[in-house]
């Protein structure tokens, strides 16, 4: 499992040994998009238990390390990293996760705030209703 396809310059370059532990590359190999997010466990060893595995994509375009996600590794120093495709890896240990797991909500490409609008067309109610109060009363 263990392979060296990713030139050392790519990994210095993305500054992941700075805190890490460890740097383990690993390089999955199958044809295209797997058509299910498998979810893989490998054996780290445990020594790093409670630590984290933080797992880096080789984009082989851009020659850079993609952050995907941070796990922490459990008591038998295993760790579980999913997965969306077949490609070359590399898994740094750290007493921190080092890629922050929450992905941002997608843009629906509606800006407005709905409340704005709500409390506009409240406003405008309470004036239409004052303005009618005041035209009966005038009229008394």
């Amino acid at each position: 499992m263990t392979a060296k396809k990713i030139p050392e310059d790519v990994i210095k370059a993305a500054k992941i040994e700075k805190d890490a532990k460890k740097v383990v590359q690993i390089s999955l190999a199958h044809e295209g998009e797997f058509g299910f997010k498998p979810v893989l466990s490998i054996d780290l060893g445990k020594t790093y238990a409670g630590k984290y595995a933080n797992l880096y994509y080789y984009n082989t375009k851009t020659k850079a390390l993609e952050g995907q996600m941070s796990v922490k590794i459990a008591d038998d120093g295993s760790a579980l990293l999913k997965f969306t495709h077949a490609s070359d890896y590399v898994i740094s240990i750290t007493d921190q996760a080092a890629i922050d797991n929450k992905k941002a909500a997608p843009k629906s490409g509606d800006d407005n705030e709905a409340a704005t609008y709500v409390c506009l067309l409240g406003l405008a109610m309470v004036a239409i209703t004052a303005a009618t109060y005041r035209k009966k009363r005038a009229c008394k």
